[in-house]
């Protein structure tokens, strides 16, 4: 049979141009309350009404598990705002916070493509290409305050709320006199993590023949100054390891841990400030260390490897004791740290806790189940990968509200439809309409 591909790759094109719209993340045009209006923003309006007005078609070849709980997941938050209004918690933030939840919820569902095996390639692949170009920005910032300019481009009056955009300062690096490179996003964070991905990624493919723009994107993590990409690969090696069945990703492992201890020691030797910040944003994790000083002048009393990787789970054991079943309210996460008073500066900075505190179990059980039924790439080797990826961003950050997250989650959010089938003897209508 012939390959026959429906014309009409107006979807495909929508999803790329928000794919690298995520890339400039530190704009805005303006803001809605705390929301900021990107660039990210209009296009994925835009690729809502697009997809609104074929949503019989796309829903016809959704994936079931993934359509089933992204319904019931938005009759939760329905039911969600008319039950907790008016506890003695929520303090009015339920209304915009639903219809932003909504709103990234709708863009995931709307995003599911049905496509060939070297079609998911070919979108993986540009990804990658974009995150390598943001990669040696990331670099170039470090290299302009080297040699003293500046390596931030501000616009006033349209940066989104960012660490390296508060005006005290504080995205400086004090033991090395630098900014953390950031490329265009808002957080160091968010631009560690999406590296991280990206190693991961090409480490699946072979780490000798990608070995150099490996090396680029870890010398931009380095440069970030954040652990959470680092954390994030971590976690891909133990897949390559211990749960792959693909021999070739258990050497990938073995080779990364290998090349891994010989960046330690390079840094240890080499660039031993460097490596001090890394141990001691590792030791704060456990030790609930003081906050730094550039922290203090935001308000915070802990470290935020604490607040992040410990403080969280105290506050979701409270709030599980208060409100098992339906959460103590969406966009109410934050009045319910300032209800339990605890005299320390917490946030929710952990997408699976925030969901669990705000719409209870019945929330986080469906938002798990969306997650995972949206994923179903048979045959191809990074499906499980991406998953994983997409778990542990959860675990590193507040992602239930993050523009990256949903964005990355709907981009990545394709079926490849035939297994173990070549391509010219596949017949199939091309979705991306």
């Amino acid at each position: 049979m012939r390959l026959i591909i429906r014309r009409g790759n107006t979807k495909k094109y929508l999803l790329r141009l928000m794919m690298i719209s995520l890339f400039f993340d530190a704009y805005c045009f303006t803001y809605v309350e705390s929301f900021p209006i990107t660039l990210f923003t209009v296009l994925s309006f835009v690729f809502i009404l697009y997809s609104a007005l074929r949503i019989q078609r796309i829903f016809r070849r959704s994936n079931t598990v993934q359509l089933l709980c992204g319904i019931m997941f938005f009759v939760i938050l329905v039911f969600n705002i008319l039950l907790t209004k008016n506890n003695e918690i929520n303090q009015g933030n339920s209304y915009f916070s639903a219809f932003q939840a909504v709103y990234f919820v709708l863009i995931y569902l709307l995003s599911q493509r049905i496509l060939a095996a070297d079609e998911i390639e070919r979108e993986i692949n540009i990804f990658q290409k974009i995150v390598n170009i943001s990669a040696a920005i990331g670099l170039i910032q470090i290299v302009l305050q080297v040699i003293g300019l500046s390596g931030d481009l501000w616009i006033p009056g349209h940066m989104v709320l960012g660490y390296n955009w508060t005006e005290n300062g504080t995205g400086l690096i004090a033991a090395i006199g630098l900014h953390r490179a950031h490329a265009f996003f808002s957080e160091p964070s968010t631009y560690s993590q999406i590296l991280g991905m990206n190693i991961l990624l090409y480490l699946s493919k072979g780490l000798r023949k990608n070995l150099k723009i490996i090396i680029l994107n870890g010398l931009a993590i380095l440069a970030s100054m954040s652990g959470t990409g680092i954390l994030l690969i971590a976690v891909g090696i133990i897949y390559f390891l211990f749960a792959s069945k693909n021999r070739k990703l258990h050497r990938t492992g073995w080779y990364s841990i290998v090349l891994a201890l010989v960046v330690v020691a390079c840094l240890y030797f080499f660039a031993n400030s460097v490596y001090l910040i890394y141990v001691r944003r590792i030791s704060e994790i456990f030790n609930g260390g003081n906050a730094s000083a550039e922290m203090i002048l935001q308000g915070w009393t802990t470290s935020s490897g604490f607040v992040r990787f410990v403080g969280v789970w105290k506050i979701l054991v409270e709030s599980l004791k208060e409100h098992f079943w339906i959460g103590c309210g969406i966009g109410a996460g934050e009045d319910f740290i300032k209800y339990l008073n605890y005299g320390i500066r917490y946030t929710l900075d952990n997408g699976f806790v925030r969901v669990a505190v705000e719409t209870g179990v019945l929330g986080l059980t469906l938002y798990i189940g969306m997650i995972f039924g949206g994923f179903k790439i048979k045959n191809y080797q990074n499906s499980v990968l991406i998953i994983i990826v997409f778990v542990a961003m959860n675990f590193l950050n507040n992602t239930f509200s993050q523009n990256y997250f949903w964005g990355l989650m709907g981009y990545f959010n394709m079926i490849n439809f035939e297994k173990c089938i070549e391509k010219d003897d596949i017949r199939h209508e091309n979705t991306n309409y």
